[in-house]
């Protein structure tokens, strides 16, 4: 530097190394930033599998053998992989229906994928039919698959379903499990159930399992077939 002030070479310098550093704080804080908004992302999604994992853990646990639906065709569990609404369950309702004045003592729940979300429905009454009204929650999107298994007399089997005792005596056992496929019962609940997703976020997809335990009836007699 002169007496008169900086030249124009150490002016030229010294802008290069401002725009070099404020270059480089803005990739810093460009990358922060990006991570920051992934990992807030990630943590969306897990409170969202953690949610869904404990009200599927809490509906299996509170099941209950007691037939709803449509007086001609009861449903008093039906768990089937292929079907869009994979899992029927009739279940003892937790707080929020107790205190709902909408809700019963007892709930009629199904779970659905309808269009690449996990979707809960409670109906109002247990005994519901087409027209009852239904509480829908939504609980994962960017699903692929899901797919559910039922673990029965020591055998895992890819559907199950609990009759009601006059459809169980008209109904021809014999042709249910075969090599493990599906399986028909008149008052026994599964010990486990299995449910595996898909989930695709970003292009990747990533496969998640759980288990859970019923509130399987552990007098029961028939043991199902």
């Amino acid at each position: 530097m002169s007496e008169k002030g900086f030249s124009l070479v150490e002016t030229l310098l010294a802008m290069f190394l401002l725009s070099l550093v404020s270059m480089t704080a803005l990739v810093m804080l460009n990358g922060y930033f990006r991570g920051s908004a992934a990992i807030g992302s990630a943590s969306t999604r897990l409170s969202e599998m953690m949610s869904a994992r404990e009200q599927l853990a809490d509906d299996l646990l509170h099941a209950v053998i007691r037939p709803s639906g449509a007086a001609d065709m009861p449903v008093i569990f039906y768990g089937d992989m292929r079907a869009s609404c994979f899992l029927r369950l009739t279940r003892r309702a937790g707080p929020v229906a107790i205190y709902d004045s909408r809700g019963t003592d007892i709930e009629s729940v199904r779970y659905c994928l309808e269009d690449g979300t996990l979707m809960r429905q409670a109906y109002d009454r247990p005994d519901a039919v087409r027209d009852t009204p239904q509480r829908r929650y939504k609980l994962i999107d960017n699903i692929e698959t899901v797919e559910i298994r039922f673990l029965v007399n020591n055998a895992w089997v890819r559907e199950w379903r609990i009759a009601t005792p006059s459809a169980y005596a008209q109904t021809d056992v014999s042709a249910f499990n075969p090599k493990g496929v599906s399986g028909l019962s008149a008052d026994d609940l599964p010990s486990l159930v299995e449910v595996r997703w898909t989930v695709t976020d970003d292009g990747v997809s990533r496969d998640y399992v759980h288990y859970f335990r019923t509130g399987r009836n552990r007098g029961s007699s028939s043991g199902g077939v």
